[in-house]
């Protein structure tokens, strides 16, 4: 059956428990139009026929862009001494199908979601690409709702979890990268390479004042000065310095 476009809107409406919903993002939903195309996934649409309901793959890509920019964003203001290669890297990691669907995830995405029922029955019902995209989805109605301003400052409080110097270095970031954000954040400072080529291997030693020196070998200067990193990120940890 082909529901007319208000009466669709209505059924579509009872299948999300708006009062949890509002909970779960932390904020109020004034216009449920564009958060119903948000959780009604393709599946659904097709299944069901419905036509005239705002696409949920141009959600998602309106919601990609925001995010892609918020991102970036964030990454210019918080690393000021970061080159054009490091920020492409922190944000590729950050914008991951992997990071999205663990904040889907926390935030219970899936319990909102309306789905059709290949998907209700796809033997991994929380594979990360579904999560990420409803995530992507949701950020654009939070926009068409609320605004821009809103939905950026949504995004970084999601996001604050994963920026913090222990969570990038948990997720893959380079050790310079996060021995950098450290130094910068606590001592006001960068922190000095020094390394040497000496019986086959690069010797790197790292130091910043008051917490002391890192010392690292490797193969190529990028590996030792990355070990040596590693190992004053240790003595961080150790003098009781916050790391997340």
């Amino acid at each position: 059956m082909v529901y007319s476009y208000p009466i669709m809107i209505r059924k579509l409406k009872k299948h999300v428990d708006w009062t949890k919903f509002e909970k779960a993002l932390g904020l109020k939903i004034r216009n449920r139009r564009y958060a119903v195309a948000a959780l009604t996934h393709p599946s659904y649409r097709n299944e069901m026929r419905l036509h005239n309901l705002l696409c949920f793959e141009r959600m998602e890509f309106f919601g990609d862009s925001i995010l892609n920019f918020t991102i970036s964003e964030i990454l210019y203001e918080k690393y000021k001494e970061g080159d054009e290669g490091v920020l492409s890297k922190l944000k590729s990691i950050l914008v991951s199908r992997k990071i999205l669907a663990l904040i889907a995830k926390k935030l219970k995405l899936k319990q909102f979601m309306i789905l059709g029922k290949s998907e209700q029955e796809h033997p991994d019902p929380d594979r990360a690409k579904i999560m990420a995209d409803t995530f992507e989805a949701v950020l654009a109605a939070i926009y068409f709702d609320r605004g821009l301003a809103v939905t950026q400052k949504f995004l970084r409080k999601q996001f604050k979890y994963y920026l913090s110097p222990k969570r990038l270095h948990e997720i893959g970031v380079s050790p310079k990268t996060v021995l950098q954000e450290l130094s910068q954040k606590h001592l006001k400072i960068l922190p000095r390479y020094q390394a040497v080529w000496k019986n086959g291997h690069f010797h790197c030693l790292v130091s910043l004042n008051e917490i002391g020196e890192g010392e690292g070998i490797g193969r190529t200067k990028k590996e030792a000065e990355e070990a040596a990193a590693r190992e004053l990120i240790k003595k961080f940890e150790l003098k009781k310095v916050p790391t997340a």
